[in-house]
């Protein structure tokens, strides 16, 4: 098939983790609750990463309305074709429904003339930045009930100046469930560990798996783990939206069999990987 022979090694994904990166510089994961299996729910949280932009957002709705997150994160990027951030942001907001309310965390990174990441939150999911070396918690967003659909707009931005050790982390209410179950890790050195984008995805993984072994309940997760500076050796590339499925999406994906190893997207996307994975590119423009 044509398309599998046109590799594009900036964007990776590995099906069975449900995750995607960017070189060195962008890693997201998805990682379902402990009921997926029954195929009853859907998985309201979704992940927005938007490299040529420097735009990335993470979004978590109800399992009423799983997919409201992803009309939410699929109308900002389409409107970032027309409209510069926030402007994009403002009218997505402003057009969702009440009945689809959702969280909303989101940045977009500006490096001139000085690098800072310009911060948009409501709700209770998560973002924080932070020195990579230490772990040491620069910022963290305050939780509140600005949730997407039940105010009329959206918040006003923070602004956070950016050194060359910060990271930044997005994610759902679910990774703090799991964190507060850790003795160990909690969070500064889940933190350091992002430093090494395959050491904190098993970690996070292994953590879950110890959890359920337990019979802990927890909420979908989905993070985004980005090193602001490592974006300069990124080549233009597609956007990508994952998550925010229904109940029989979700139900494929854990009664399929995938591989766990990374593929250029391009070849996952012809062997039905992204579909099953609840991924959808967003391409750069003609």
């Amino acid at each position: 098939m044509a398309c599998c022979d046109t590799m594009n090694p900036t964007i990776q994904v590995n099906p069975a983790l449900r995750a995607v990166r960017f070189g060195n510089a962008v890693t997201a994961a998805l990682i379902g609750s402990w009921d997926k299996n029954n195929g009853m729910f859907g998985n309201g949280d979704c992940l927005l990463v938007d490299v040529r932009h420097r735009v990335f957002a993470l979004s978590d709705a109800s399992e009423r309305s799983p997919q409201a997150s992803r009309r939410l994160l699929q109308a900002i990027a389409a409107g970032m074709c027309t409209a510069p951030w926030p402007e994009c942001l403002h009218s997505a907001w402003c057009s969702q429904p009440y009945v689809q309310k959702a969280t909303f965390v989101g940045i977009q990174l500006q490096m001139n003339p000085r690098p800072e990441a310009v911060v948009f939150s409501g709700g209770d999911s998560t973002l924080l930045i932070f020195d990579g070396r230490t772990g040491k918690i620069l910022y963290r967003n305050p939780v509140n009930m600005h949730f997407v659909g039940r105010m009329s707009a959206a918040p006003s931005p923070v602004r956070v100046p950016l050194t060359p050790e910060s990271r930044i982390l997005l994610a759902s209410d679910g990774l703090t469930d799991v964190l507060d179950r850790n003795d160990d890790g909690h969070p500064p050195q889940f933190l350091r560990s992002m430093n090494h984008p395959q050491s904190w995805l098993a970690w996070l993984l292994d953590e879950v798996r110890r959890l359920r072994h337990e019979a802990f309940l927890h909420d979908d997760i989905a993070v985004i783990n980005i090193d602001p500076f490592a974006l300069k050796d990124i080549n233009p590339c597609d956007g990508i939206l994952l998550g925010g499925t229904t109940a029989s999406e979700e139900k494929t994906f854990v009664h399929t069999a995938l591989p766990n190893q990374w593929f250029s997207i391009d070849r996952a996307a012809c062997t039905g990987y992204l579909k099953t994975m609840g991924l959808i590119t967003i391409p750069l423009p003609e």
